[in-house]
């Protein structure tokens, strides 16, 4: 077989398999961007993370972001764009998903380094709000084999065996905000935003406690004198810096998070009260565990607080006055597949 005819057979299964791709992610009820160049690039780059070149029996960690073509080229505030090297082999072998990127834009290409690693889904979320484009995705292969996908319309994961979907936390603001109408939305924004994107991914489950009647620790009541919450000093879930060791610091605790007015962390491992009235009046979901019962109870018997539980496999709720305002999860749902997925 001649070189030709060797590159002419694996472009025709490249194109097999990218279609075979395609109707898996109809399958899944995973949308497409509905922009058809950023569509192409996304199933192109897609195409290539889950089946990287071998080298040496391993298959290297990858990243893209692409840009819809029909659109103004991206500027990514505080990053650092290179056009030095502009061959795609080349460009992708550069490309780690954490510190570099391959940047596509239209037929152009080049690599996007940043200073700090993107090891985590909500580093990923905010580098692609970067760009300033709602037509904007991120791809990322992981050293494990998992690929991660930050499109336009929510996140999508292939984790070896099947697709999730899950969506972005901004849109459920508005439900909460409809429940609670003096809730600061700024803060509401960093607590959603670290429940769903930070907290969500780190296999471990939290319950975040937001007292809008209270300044201080002192003034929080319903929790349990027995067993005393313990007090930290003032932590900012608005400031980025300090998420991560948020996380790290839920992840060892049982109890609940108690934040201060103002959206601060100010004690961990509280226990939560509930009144003989929450548990005739409050009916629960059968599907959900111990943790979400006593959320929704200390909900109902204090209405001017909002409680965010985070179930350790991932998804989030939200309960305000005893109700449930927002359930945000992962989805494997199949659903069938319209006659033609090509583009």
């Amino acid at each position: 077989m001649t070189l030709n005819e060797m590159s002419n057979k694996r472009d025709r299964l490249t194109r097999r398999r990218q279609r075979r791709l395609r109707e898996e992610l109809v399958d899944a009820g995973i949308a497409l961007p509905a922009a058809q160049g950023l569509r192409r690039s996304l199933i192109e780059e897609l195409d290539y993370a889950r089946f990287p070149p071998l080298h040496e029996g391993v298959l290297h960690a990858y990243g893209a972001v692409l840009v819809d073509p029909e659109i103004d080229a991206p500027d990514f505030d505080g990053t650092f764009t290179t056009t030095e090297v502009t061959e795609p082999v080349v460009l992708r072998r550069l490309a780690d998903g954490r510190h570099s990127f391959v940047l596509r834009h239209g037929e152009s290409a080049s690599l996007l380094l940043v200073d700090t690693p993107h090891d985590r889904e909500a580093e990923l979320v905010r580098l692609r709000k970067k760009s300033n484009h709602a037509s904007t995705a991120v791809v990322q292969r992981r050293d494990n084999g998992t690929v991660r996908v930050i499109g336009p319309d929510g996140l999508f994961i292939w984790d070896g065996a099947r697709w999730w979907a899950k969506p972005y936390a901004a849109p459920f603001a508005r439900a909460v905000l409809d429940a609670v109408p003096n809730a600061p939305g700024e803060i509401l924004d960093s607590l959603l935003d670290f429940c769903v994107h930070t907290m969500s991914p780190a296999d471990a489950g939290a319950c975040l406690v937001w007292a809008l009647d209270a300044d201080s620790l002192d003034g929080v009541t319903g929790l349990n004198p027995l067993r005393p919450p313990t007090p930290i000093p003032h932590l900012s879930f608005s400031e980025l810096a300090k998420r991560a060791a948020i996380r790290q610091l839920l992840a060892q605790v049982d109890g609940a998070a108690v934040l201060n007015r103002s959206g601060h962390l100010v004690a961990i491992e509280a226990h939560l009260r509930s009144s003989a009235q929450s548990h005739v009046s409050v009916v629960l979901d059968p599907t959900h565990g111990t943790r979400h019962a006593a959320a929704r109870r200390y909900s109902f018997d204090h209405q001017e607080r909002i409680v965010f539980v985070v179930s350790r496999d991932g998804p989030v709720t939200v309960y305000v006055g005893g109700d449930e305002i927002a359930a945000i999860q992962q989805s494997t749902e199949d659903h069938e597949a319209p006659p033609d997925v090509d583009d």
